[in-house]
């Protein structure tokens, strides 16, 4: 679970940059 988390906010970051 928490690396699932994890995973979604280095996702997002990726997405964001």
């Amino acid at each position: 679970m928490i690396a699932d988390i994890f995973c979604l906010q280095i996702t997002s970051l990726n997405l964001y940059k």
